[in-house]
């Protein structure tokens, strides 16, 4: 049998959406009432943003990718990302987390699932970063710092890296530069689609 059989209310029980809401889980469990211990909540916050990539392939494996998990997926992501950057960085963190949502928003509301691959008008340095879905040095240096820049940090502060003081920092200084990159883009894609709404307004409407 196919992998999109059992109707259009079955893709809300596709393996990989069922992935995204186990995260989702997980996210809650890491962030709510429970008081876990800071190893506890880094392990599994961890494990849940490792499972970002096991959702992608489970998708792409058993015929399942659909624009619902392509926006589950980033809505998993970024509700993570939020909750975690709030936490470590009280003052920065929201300015991060408003930056990520209206990135979602702007990507998703024309290009839906097909975001990766919308390099319109993009100058070179967005395209080598948004190539092949992210699959490219640059593309890796800045999807790598978006993920990993707020759990380094949470767990530099919760004493949780065995490594010396200046490597910690070496280790910040990298993934700082990354995240910045990832800024560039995301400015970038909100821009751009301000500029498209703009375009599909009437000039003689008055």
């Amino acid at each position: 049998a196919s992998g999109r059989s059992g109707g259009r209310n079955a893709v809300y029980l596709y393996v990989p959406n069922m992935i995204g809401y186990a995260r989702l889980g997980a996210i809650g469990v890491c962030f709510g009432p429970f008081g876990l211990r800071p190893p506890t909540v880094a392990l599994l916050y961890g494990t849940q943003a490792a499972l970002d990539a096991v959702d992608g392939y489970s998708a792409r494996a058993l015929g399942q990718v659909t624009v619902f998990g392509a926006w589950l997926d980033v809505l998993v992501d970024v509700i993570g990302r939020s909750l975690l950057w709030c936490n470590v960085a009280p003052s920065v963190g929201p300015v991060v987390t408003c930056l990520e949502w209206a990135t979602f928003v702007c990507t998703h509301a024309i290009a839906g699932g097909a975001w990766r691959s919308d390099l319109e008008a993009a100058p070179w340095w967005v395209a080598s970063v948004m190539r092949n879905g992210f699959k490219s040095p640059a593309g890796a240096f800045a999807i790598g710092a978006v993920h990993g820049l707020p759990l380094w940090l949470f767990c530099r502060d919760a004493g949780l890296l065995p490594i010396r003081p200046d490597l910690i920092g070496l280790g910040t200084g990298f993934l700082l530069a990354g995240r910045l990159l990832a800024v560039a883009v995301e400015l970038f894609m909100i821009a751009r689609h301000a500029g498209r709404l703009i375009s599909r307004d009437d000039p003689r409407r008055g």
